[in-house]
């Protein structure tokens, strides 16, 4: 189960990957309703939110106080984009609102996938792996660029593609 305040209104954009540089995927989420039955009323407490994940399916949630991330409205849409320079425009849609755009400070290093590319395993600096799946849309309508972001304690990177081939490839310096 997730974190209590991941449960407070329904959740629609969502982005799974290492935010904090621990080698481990976080979620960043968006929500809230504005259109439920009248009887209820809006369904409002999400004002976007990190959950920090421990590799081990856990989540410690952190909201905008901590992380600056503020989506206060009816969010339904979360995606980025990556400039070339690896900084990364984390963009909120929210019904009837106005398009939020925040900048990943930190930059990111990636490497971008072809077409057929399905997953990939990244084994990392401490001996552990890690495999993220590829798609084409990720949360309620969303759609990031199709690019595979680097952790800073990557080793090596094998894609996998929908055909079943694989390849080794070389990732940029760290």
């Amino acid at each position: 189960p997730l974190p209590t305040p991941a449960q407070l209104a329904p959740l629609y954009g969502m982005m799974v990957q290492d935010f904090n540089d621990d080698g481990r995927l976080d979620v960043l989420a968006v929500g809230n309703s504005f259109a439920p039955e009248v009887f209820w009323g809006r369904l409002d407490a999400l004002n976007g939110l990190l959950l920090l994940g421990d590799g081990h399916g856990n989540f410690e949630p952190k909201g905008y106080a901590e992380t600056g991330f503020l989506v206060g409205g009816d969010g339904k849409s979360l995606c980025h984009l990556l400039l070339e320079d690896g900084t990364q425009l984390i963009l909120a849609g929210q019904n009837q609102g106005k398009l939020k755009v925040f900048a990943n400070r930190r930059k990111q290093k990636f490497l971008p996938l072809e077409p057929l590319d399905a997953w990939a395993e990244l084994e990392l600096n401490e001996g552990g792996t890690r495999r993220e799946e590829f798609h084409y849309g990720h949360s309620y309508l969303s759609q990031s660029a199709r690019v595979l972001l680097l952790p800073s304690n990557v080793r090596s990177v094998r894609l996998y593609d929908f055909l079943g081939r694989e390849r080794l490839l070389q990732t940029p310096e760290q």
